[in-house]
């Protein structure tokens, strides 16, 4: 059963995306209604559609491609084969958010199918949990990403940051879109600065090198992820040009620190460690085992607090 209404007619093509369907679940039995209308949400490159189907929430993730050549619609379907073959191996780790399958989509794009959480992503849900543990929910993502780059070869995400960061029913962080961001998407859909939009999380390195993602990068986004979370404001938000960031991230410039009592000292040197330079930046191993000393502190320092009354 679906969930959406009928006001206006989705195109919706059972076309193409063959060799990408075979090796992954599909749902082409999807009710046509979940593209009908308009969508969700969204960006200059994507519709997502929320809905219901087998009394489970899910969303539909459809990339617009109208201009897309034929050869470029195929790269785009060979290089997101290869994202969720990394995404299925981080899938074994229990914060790692799953992906359901593909469907065909609109304009010929495969369209990725996830469970949809009902908690929103972690910046939404602690504006509704503004008394949750922000440590342990970021603890949970750090060993995600801890076990990603353990694999053989490593999982990079690429695009470590809040949006990024799911809460699941039993307000579990889970880690998604593993890789999504290095997909090749329409050039003609872009506006001007919609490449710059996630410029705050992505590390220096990545701007000045021939790459789209590392686990060094992971790391940053990470930090930048934890100043986020912790602050409820995106990084450098004292900047409010994207090229005012660039700038200040090329030269070594890190935001400044936000008066936030949550942001005590010891967080904010975690964070500042994730920022250096890449060839002095910790790894993940590093960075999770440094957030569990982190937790032990805050845990005997409650119990401290408790002894005492």
């Amino acid at each position: 059963m679906c969930s959406r209404s009928n006001p206006r007619r989705a195109y919706f093509t059972h076309d193409n995306a063959a060799m990408l369907m075979k090796d992954y679940p599909t749902h082409l039995n999807l009710p046509d209604c979940i593209l009908d209308g308009l969508p969700d949400t969204g960006s200059s490159f994507t519709d997502v559609y929320r809905s219901t189907t087998h009394n489970h929430g899910i969303q539909v993730k459809v990339w617009r491609g109208a201009s897309m050549r034929e050869e470029e619609q195929e790269r785009f379907a060979m290089r997101l084969s290869e994202i969720l073959k990394d995404w299925k191996q981080a899938m074994r780790h229990s914060n790692v958010a799953p992906f359901l399958g593909v469907a065909p989509g609109n304009k010929r794009l495969p369209a990725l199918v996830t469970p949809l959480y009902t908690n929103g992503n972690i910046n939404q849900y602690l504006n509704k949990r503004p008394e949750a543990n922000r440590l342990d929910l970021l603890l949970s993502v750090a060993d995600a990403l801890k076990f990603m780059h353990s694999l053989n070869p490593p999982v990079v995400h690429g695009g470590v940051r809040g949006a990024n960061i799911l809460i699941s029913d039993d307000e579990e962080a889970l880690l998604s879109d593993i890789g999504i961001c290095t997909l090749p998407c329409d050039p003609d859909l872009a506006p001007v600065g919609d490449g710059l939009k996630y410029v705050r999380w992505t590390a220096p390195e990545i701007f000045d090198q021939d790459v789209t993602c590392s686990e060094a990068g992971d790391v940053y986004s990470f930090g930048m992820t934890v100043l986020e979370v912790f602050t409820g404001q995106k990084p450098y938000a004292n900047r409010s040009r994207h090229t005012d960031t660039i700038f200040d991230s090329m030269h070594g410039i890190l935001p400044p620190r936000p008066d936030c009592p949550a942001l005590t000292d010891y967080i904010w040197d975690l964070i500042r460690s994730c920022l250096i330079k890449v060839e002095n930046r910790p790894s993940m191993d590093v960075v999770h085992a440094w957030m569990l000393a982190l937790q032990l502190k805050e845990d005997l320092d409650t119990l401290d607090r408790n002894l005492k009354r």
